[in-house]
């Protein structure tokens, strides 16, 4: 993470973020800095896929229907006193096009990675994979409709 680090800051990329002029207000974000989350966000979504994409030869995934297949692991963050359980759901961009999640564009190498969009689900519950989905994935876009109604 500290290599990615480096070279975000080696190529500007937080200067181009802040002249974007679209960040929330200083202080917005419990007081955190704008440009400092996106790039925690870039770089833990780097090592996110990057570790995913190392575990993704021995992997099992669960058909759940056409197009979904889940995956579950556990995961120790640098920055996490314990491993958490991860769910991760790929779906098909072929048989589903509407899919939500994103893409791996990261790997573009990787030609399996671009049929696919990702969501992944930390959680501390115990629930079978696929329930974890479901219940989550209802409120995934709770946040976008907040936003509409203020």
């Amino acid at each position: 993470m500290v290599f990615l680090r480096q070279m975000l800051q080696k190529i500007g990329f937080s200067k181009v973020i802040e002249a974007s002029g679209d960040l929330p207000v200083p202080g917005s974000n419990r007081g955190y800095n704008s440009t400092t989350i996106i790039e925690s966000f870039i770089a833990s979504i780097w090592c996110g896929a990057n570790r995913f994409l190392h575990t993704e030869a021995g992997t099992n995934w669960i058909i759940l229907d056409t197009g979904i297949e889940i995956f579950e692991q556990m995961h120790q963050s640098e920055s996490w006193s314990k491993a958490r359980r991860i769910v991760i759901v790929r779906q098909r961009i072929k048989d589903r096009p509407r899919a939500t999640g994103k893409q791996l564009s990261l790997f573009i190498e990787e030609e399996i990675h671009m049929n696919y969009r990702y969501s992944a689900y930390v959680t501390p519950m115990r629930l079978a994979p696929a329930e974890i989905w479901r219940l989550y994935r209802g409120r995934g876009d709770a946040e976008n409709r907040i936003k509409e109604l203020k």
